[in-house]
């Protein structure tokens, strides 16, 4: 059978049928490659969140290198990052020297910058040419180096198998469990020791998942959301081993790690409080914020955190503990810095807020970047944990 055109209609040329059919293919080339431009748009920031997320962080090494040393005067050049220039930090060096130095450093026309060294912790001496870095845990590698602190090194059960913890000995039945951020260690709770030995408690800082000396994990952190689990076997040692009540501690990601142990640990009605200094409440406000200064529109990375759930195992729902804070059930005090940039101060102006009211207390430091309060003023950082601490659990033996 042979079609023929409808009357008053000429059949088109052979020469037009190919000019449509070419026009389909080069539309759906394009489709393909906005799509495939997007998709790797998607995969890119994913990527920037697994980055972010990682664990190990990776190693700053040593950026600097000592200029010159003048009698107590040490004199640094290098890298050393904007927020080191304020408040107490000490010097490491890559031959093994670590001397902490006075809260101000001199800046120099030269570009270079002068601190006080105020006390001399491990050997050898400083000398010019040493590479070297800022610390800002301050106090070494353990609780014996700089605070010389009677400690165990004891290990712990958890569901992936033992994590190793210090356990500094103490005369109250209250113990401070302290966990740390992503991807540091528990030198980073040293300056929260100094004040907690002091009035009498015992104190365990913990190490879990991922971290060296503890079970290996997935290699992301994942905010609390399975590394509670850690934390739980932690208050369980303290627990067995003469306390019977506990005060939780954390930094940035630790501080996530206690508020996911108190929403779920068979352990949490022996908690009378928890001292967080720049806890993570809201990962996904993080990532949020700094996607926006990078002009991506909220629905892409909205779609980006999806594709980084499926990449890196990402719950963000049980990540944004500001959502839940209504049903914080003991007192929390919050140390802030206004300059962090990584727990943002309006996520925790927020957590506060949602929380029931004068469960949580926020002491701003101005100035200070993440996890630096204490650096930036020691002096008042102690008085408000000592004066959060006799308030909820007077030591007692």
């Amino acid at each position: 059978m042979v079609l023929a055109a409808p009357s008053g209609t000429s059949a088109p040329k052979p020469e037009q049928w190919g000019r449509g059919r070419r026009r389909w293919p080069w539309a759906v080339v394009v489709i393909v490659l906005l799509l495939g431009a997007f998709g790797y748009v998607l995969w890119w920031i994913s990527d920037q969140i697994g980055d972010e997320i990682a664990v190990p962080q990776q190693d700053v090494g040593y950026p600097m290198s000592v200029a010159a040393v003048e009698g107590d005067q040490v004199t640094y050049r290098g890298d050393a990052s904007e927020w080191a220039d304020e408040g107490l930090y000490a010097l490491r060096t890559a031959d093994g020297s670590y001397v902490q130095t006075a809260a101000d450093a001199l800046m120099n026309p030269d570009g270079t910058a002068t601190r006080t060294v105020v006390a001399k912790v491990n050997p050898p001496a400083l000398k010019a040419g040493a590479k070297a870095v800022l610390d800002p845990w301050y106090f070494g590698n353990d609780p014996g180096n700089a605070l010389d602190l009677k400690f165990e090194e004891i290990n712990y059960a958890t569901p992936l198998g033992p994590a190793a913890a210090w356990e500094i000995p103490g005369k109250s039945a209250t113990w401070v469990v302290y966990t740390h951020g992503r991807g540091d260690s528990p030198a980073q709770g040293l300056r929260l020791a100094a004040t907690v030995s002091k009035l009498g408690y015992p104190m365990m800082l913990v190490r879990y998942r991922n971290d060296p000396q503890a079970p290996p994990g997935t290699g992301y952190a994942h905010y609390g959301t399975d590394e509670w689990m850690d934390l739980e076997g932690a208050v369980g040692y303290a627990l067995e081993n003469g306390a019977d009540r506990i005060v939780l501690a954390g930094s940035g990601m630790g501080g996530a790690i206690s508020l996911a142990f108190l929403e779920n640990s068979q352990y949490a009605d022996a908690v009378v409080g928890a001292v967080l200094d720049a806890p993570a409440v809201d990962l996904g406000a993080t990532v949020d914020q700094q996607a926006s200064e990078l002009h991506v529109p909220s629905f892409v990375s909205s779609l980006a955190k999806t594709v980084a759930s499926w990449r890196f195992g990402l719950d963000w729902e049980a990540m944004d503990y500001v959502s839940r804070a209504e049903r914080i059930d003991v007192p929390i005090l919050i140390t802030q810095g206004s300059a962090d940039t990584a727990t943002l101060p309006e996520s925790i102006e927020a957590f506060a807020a949602a929380a029931p009211p004068g469960r949580v207390t926020v002491e701003e430091f101005d100035g200070a970047a993440h996890d630096l309060a204490w650096n930036l003023d020691r002096d008042r950082f102690d008085a408000v944990v000592s004066a959060f601490l006799s308030d909820v659990a007077p030591a007692r033996s």
